[in-house]
């Protein structure tokens, strides 16, 4: 009899242990199964810096990748090697001599263009981001709240500001660490965290004009709400003929050049350097966008660049009435091109000449709004 109990409490033992142990292999498998279907946590933005070449020549930084940390070092050297040439201590080395007063001013920081004197340049950025809704594209930008706007007005998937002057990347450099990171709220004390000049009451004003407050607000505003979802924030030390474009799937490129190709800026030689970037850069699958506003002014214009059976194509895709700005002096009110408008630089996608008289016709395009 105790031997009959005896089995019969080894067997019920046994069938226990059995149980756990299907239980514990079912709770592995579940864990394991966990892992699996866990929702992936979102990429996180890379942060990276560029150097051209004209820059590495004048102040002698390696040219290399750099990202957002370890770049903290080259905008020291640029403060100090700044502070000799803007006090006069120092004069300008042969390769900043080379270039007229104002570029030579702008690579040392001595002259800024922190405020953005390109008024409703929101319409065609967010003109663009109507045009491509749904569609991937990768931004580029001169200027300083342009970098913020377009991000925005665009909705773009990654975004590089281009600036001969090593403060505003500075100060691009400063705000983004302020502004970007999942658990950031904007604040507009953020503004006066900025080092590029710690002693200036920093604002938003500093940045925008009073006739932009509200819309250049609303750039800002949708930067740090969305900057997370950004693949790549990328500053460019660089002229813009030296833009290095980056190496990605996106459907599209924008290019905001502001009024950066006027001729004072840049030279015919220069234009056809970035002319050819661009188609470079869009190889056979990809469209690009390039917008130009005025100095100054409201007005400005979209030109669209594709590749038509292996021949690039100019057109445009909406123009103002180009006018040159009260600040232009004698040039005031009169009716002008750019470079994208003449034929010996581009074609329209029909492959007749693109070049066109403003100033004597009549034009029908679509106003950029």
């Amino acid at each position: 009899m105790r031997s009959i109990i005896a089995s019969f409490i080894a067997i019920i033992l046994l069938s226990g242990g059995g149980i756990y142990m299907d239980y514990r292999d079912r709770e592995k498998k579940r864990i394991d199964l966990a892992d699996v279907i866990k929702p992936k946590e979102p990429e996180k933005t890379q942060l990276t810096v560029t150097v051209g070449k004209r820059h590495t020549e004048a102040f002698t930084i390696p040219e290399r990748p750099y990202t957002f940390d370890n770049f903290n070092s080259v905008f020291m050297r640029l403060s100090d090697m700044s502070n000799e040439y803007c006090s006069g201590r120092k004069s300008f080395n042969p390769a900043l001599k080379k270039y007229n007063w104002i570029v030579s001013a702008l690579m040392t920081g001595c002259t800024n263009f922190f405020l953005m004197n390109d008024l409703d340049a929101y319409k065609p950025m967010a003109y663009i981001g109507k045009l491509l809704k749904g569609q991937t594209k990768d931004c580029y930008t001169v200027g300083f709240s342009q970098l913020y706007l377009i991000s925005s007005y665009s909705e773009c998937t990654r975004i590089s500001a281009i600036d001969i002057d090593w403060k505003i990347l500075q100060a691009h450099h400063s705000l983004i660490f302020n502004f970007h990171g999942i658990d950031k709220k904007y604040d507009e004390e953020m503004f006066r965290n900025i080092y590029t000049y710690p002693e200036r009451n920093y604002g938003v004003k500093t940045f925008c004009e009073s006739y932009d407050i509200n819309s250049c607000r609303v750039g800002y505003k949708e930067f740090v709400k969305n900057s997370t979802k950004l693949r790549e924030i990328n500053l460019q030390l660089a002229f813009l003929d030296e833009i290095k474009f980056l190496a990605t799937d996106s459907q599209n490129i924008i290019l905001y050049v502001s009024n950066a190709i006027d001729p004072e800026y840049t030279t015919p030689k220069e234009f056809k350097t970035l002319l050819t970037s661009i188609y470079s850069a869009i190889g056979t699958t990809k469209t690009g966008y390039v917008i130009y506003h005025t100095g100054g002014g409201t007005e400005s214009a979209i030109y669209k660049i594709k590749d038509e059976n292996g021949f690039k194509t100019i057109s445009v895709v909406c123009r103002d009435d180009l006018v040159w700005a009260p600040s232009y002096g004698g040039l005031r009110g009169k009716r002008y091109t750019t470079y994208f408008d003449l034929s010996k630089y581009s074609r329209d996608v029909t492959g007749n000449d693109a070049e066109y008289d403003y100033g004597k016709h009549e034009y029908k395009f679509e106003d950029c709004e």
